[in-house]
């Protein structure tokens, strides 16, 4: 089976597993889990967009 090798922040790896580890998951589950819902809705799982005030307020 392939592997995916990905670099993340040392602090957001803690977090992220012990949220998993409480849900019963490890990352490997957990990665597998948004990769296959991915491909089930054809998107990504989550809301993906720009904070419009954020951009008014830097012009």
């Amino acid at each position: 089976m392939p592997q995916i090798a990905v670099r993340v922040d040392d602090d957001l790896k803690k977090e992220a597993t012990a949220i998993f580890n409480e849900l019963g998951l490890d990352m490997t589950t957990a990665v597998k889990l948004f990769l296959k819902q991915c491909v089930l809705t054809r998107s990504i799982p989550f809301e993906v967009k720009l904070d419009i005030e954020d951009d008014v307020k830097e012009d």
